[in-house]
């Protein structure tokens, strides 16, 4: 895995923060991709108030790595029935770890990337099969909101979306 173009943490920056060593290890020595045109934005933020470690935002709400466990979570705000975002938020499994969250936005960004996709649907549903496929071998609770007790994950709302515009 390359460390060009990522967002890297400054050594001694997570030393307060209650983290696995492989998590605290790879943001200081690989980090995060650095995507461009993306929902996604990776970086050093302020701690949330549970004093998870907060990684980046999605839309502008927080993506977090629970401290203790190294799990990544998302927060995301829900929206009603009439298609208005209401106040209340729900929390949202990504990734069992950071090295496997770098690792989904990349093989997402390669799909998104392919210029084929665009252009043929019978190459789009192979390819998004290869990926959802990947993805689901690689980190299966990402797939798994029960495991995790959340009411959705990430990643299956990323790609039922991808599903439906195919």
């Amino acid at each position: 895995m390359t460390t060009e173009g990522r967002i890297r943490w400054p050594d001694g920056l997570l030393e307060s923060y209650e983290l696995p060593v492989t998590t605290k290890q790879f943001l200081y020595d690989v980090g995060l991709p650095q995507v461009e045109d993306s929902s996604q934005r990776f970086g050093v933020f302020p701690p949330d108030s549970d004093g998870n470690l907060v990684i980046g935002d999605e839309y502008g709400n927080p993506v977090y790595v629970q401290k203790r466990t190294g799990k990544v979570f998302a927060i995301q705000p829900i929206t009603g029935s009439d298609g208005v975002t209401t106040a209340r938020r729900r929390t949202l499994f990504v990734n069992s770890t950071v090295a496997l969250l770098a690792e989904f936005v990349e093989l997402f960004e390669g799909f998104r990337a392919d210029p084929m996709v665009e252009t043929d649907s019978d190459h789009a549903e192979r390819a998004f099969r290869e990926l959802e496929r990947r993805m689901r071998e690689k980190d299966p609770r990402a797939f798994s909101p029960e495991e995790e007790q959340v009411e959705s994950t990430l990643w299956q709302l990323v790609l039922d979306d991808v599903r439906w515009q195919l």
